[in-house]
């Protein structure tokens, strides 16, 4: 979960700005580090869901689906983007669209840091919960 979190982190500061008009036709976002994310929040959410605890299992539920848009990253060839910026109608279009697309994914990584908070900070204290139990148990025992 502390990977995700920071991996989520760097992403948000690599591209804290919005993308300018061609840098945003002719690069976009990394499309690998977007699916590794994803993967990750995917893996996380099977794993919590093994949990016993509701509170848990109820977080996991509000980490967000990130999406494989075309929107994030327009093209792989630099070429392309920089014909599409020339073609302003289709290129004005097409960075108005991602550019929201782009807005609502590091909405979307900020909400799971913020989830990943809360379940690291729900495990902290059902493992004191625990503890504090065994060392009840222990003194009722002796």
């Amino acid at each position: 979960m502390a990977t995700l979190k920071e991996d989520c982190a760097a992403f948000l500061k690599c591209y804290e700005a919005r993308q300018g008009y061609l840098t945003y036709l002719r690069e976009g976002y990394d499309k690998e580090q977007l699916k590794s994310l994803s993967a990750q929040i995917n893996e996380l959410v099977d794993y919590l869901s093994n949990s016993r605890n509701q509170l848990t299992l109820n977080k996991a539920m509000d980490f967000p689906i990130l999406r494989s848009l075309l929107t994030y990253h327009v093209t792989n060839y630099r070429w392309l983007g920089t014909l599409l910026a020339i073609v302003v109608p289709v290129g004005g279009v097409l960075y108005v669209v991602g550019t929201r697309h782009q807005a609502g994914l590091k909405r979307e990584l900020a909400t799971t840091i913020h989830v990943c908070d809360e379940i690291t900070q729900i495990l902290n204290d059902e493992a004191a919960a625990a503890t504090a139990a065994t060392e009840v148990q222990e003194i009722n025992n002796n």
